[in-house]
């Protein structure tokens, strides 16, 4: 009996445990690798305590009048009202509002990633491009992140997230995620995107099961 009842304190440990870690993303180098931090978060409509589907679906009612351009989620429990309608707005203007911006510099299959509507390829790095906003899941993407890993490979000065990308690659030894903070112009290389974080930024057209499914 008291080997079980220790056991059943170790499981009751573990579950408890396991519901308050926040969520960790590893990344699979893919568009929805990307993710932007400090942003401006304009024009709330309205906010509720609802699941993600439930909170989706809201959107997507108050697109039907011009009322949610994206909506914002969060699982935190210290958050009330975990879900917030933004209207006016569209997620670009959203993510040209951000400060910082992490991507990958290769997705799974060898392509360069581009987090806007056009992309180029790096010399020696990738002949292919993929354009993460014009992709499928482009109106899905994730908001103040930490990354949990150690210091940086190597910190530059460049003039674009572009050109981070590129010199990390070329200069950073084992890099394969980058950060870029805009008006600071400061690249940092990583090893790996293996992140926190906290907002889910999603738009009513994308279908949230896919997109999901792609974490």
């Amino acid at each position: 009996l008291k080997i079980r009842s220790h056991r059943m304190k170790n499981f009751i440990a573990v579950v408890v445990s396991l519901a308050i870690i926040p969520e960790i993303v590893f990344g699979q180098y893919d568009c929805q690798d990307i993710f932007f931090n400090d942003c401006t978060y304009r024009n709330l409509v309205t906010a509720f305590h609802v699941e993600l589907d439930a909170c989706h679906e809201e959107c997507k009612l108050y697109a039907t009048v011009q009322e949610c351009e994206f909506l914002r989620y969060t699982e935190s429990t210290l958050t009330d009202e975990n879900c917030g309608l933004y209207t006016s707005e569209d997620i670009g203007t959203l993510k040209d509002s951000c400060n910082l911006i992490g991507l990958p510099i290769q997705s799974y299959s060898g392509d360069c990633i581009s987090q806007g509507k056009e992309c180029r390829t790096i010399e020696d790095i990738c002949q292919n491009c993929t354009a993460c906003e014009m992709d499928t899941c482009g109106g899905y993407i994730q908001t103040e992140c930490n990354l949990d890993h150690g210091h940086s490979l190597l910190t530059l000065e460049v003039e674009s997230s572009e050109v981070c990308v590129e010199t990390c690659t070329k200069e950073a030894d084992g890099a394969t995620f980058v950060t870029y903070e805009r008006e600071e112009r400061v690249c940092h290389c990583y090893a790996n995107g293996s992140r926190e974080c906290k907002y889910k930024i999603i738009t009513p057209d994308t279908e949230l099961e896919n997109c999901m499914n792609r974490f």
